[in-house]
């Protein structure tokens, strides 16, 4: 395996701890068991769950891994000759099945329904809700590239990246709107309602983040009294929100 076992060892016992595995993934089993389950925990990540850039990346070796067998097992040429046999008792059974239908009295054919016509896609009212509906990083980027409300936001296209990358976008982008994102249709926040008027409690004495990382940087953004509003306009984000308020490192009342 390419991956080193460190690595992977620790971005599995991370998935556990940030998103709450059961069963958890068990970092004690071999570096084949562990890939398996930390793929499998990739399926159910959520826009707002957080990780470290090393989680990240092994998370991405892992995919870029998978998708090559995929593609050989496509590549595989059938074996024709094995075949041939089978395809000519298939037209035996069929000349069979034909003698025996000419002797049945034939059946009327049941109407067929016509299919149900599709559902027009749906289409945001406005800019912000159209951000909010938008899911993938590169059509993200391609509404700020083409329009004039994100120019501020066209030099650091390039810091948005990775499984956060969309979400943190979405924030900077509303933040150029003028908008609060909890208060955008479509827009997930986990847990309970929020709005921008609601008042933040810090619970702990010292910043429990790493220090350097980013949510060491948003961690000391809190202030006394401070709303999430004010949270979100200082540079923090709703991902930090749902971090700290499960990890009871705040409140929101």
């Amino acid at each position: 395996m390419s991956i080193d076992h460190k690595k992977l060892i620790k971005a599995a016992k991370e998935l556990n701890e940030v998103m709450g595995l059961k069963p958890a993934i068990d970092t004690k089993a071999s570096d084949e068991k562990v890939t398996a389950g930390v793929l499998k925990a990739m399926e159910e990540i959520s826009d707002d769950d957080e990780f470290s850039p090393a989680t990240q990346e092994v998370l991405t070796a892992l995919i870029e891994e998978d998708e090559p067998e995929e593609e050989e097992e496509e590549d595989e040429p059938e074996d024709e000759e094995e075949d041939e046999p089978e395809e000519e008792e298939e037209e035996e059974e069929e000349e069979a099945d034909d003698d025996e239908d000419e002797d049945e009295d034939e059946k009327p054919a049941k109407p067929v329904k016509p299919p149900k016509p599709a559902k027009p896609p749906y289409i945001p009212k406005n800019l912000p809700e159209k951000v909010a509906v938008t899911g993938k990083l590169v059509d993200l980027k391609e509404m700020v590239t083409s329009m004039d409300e994100f120019k501020k936001l066209r030099k650091t296209l390039d810091t948005f990246s990775g499984m956060l990358g969309p979400r943190d976008l979405k924030v900077a982008m509303f933040k150029a709107l003028g908008v609060d994102p909890p208060a955008i249709p479509g827009m997930r926040i986990p847990g309970a309602k929020r709005d921008g008027t609601m008042k933040i409690t810090v619970l702990v004495k010292e910043n429990p983040k790493r220090e350097g990382t980013n949510g060491y940087k948003h961690f000391a953004l809190y202030k006394k009294g401070m709303t999430v509003g004010e949270f979100l306009e200082a540079g923090g984000t709703t991902g930090d929100l749902d971090w700290d308020v499960r990890h009871n490192f705040i409140k929101l009342g």
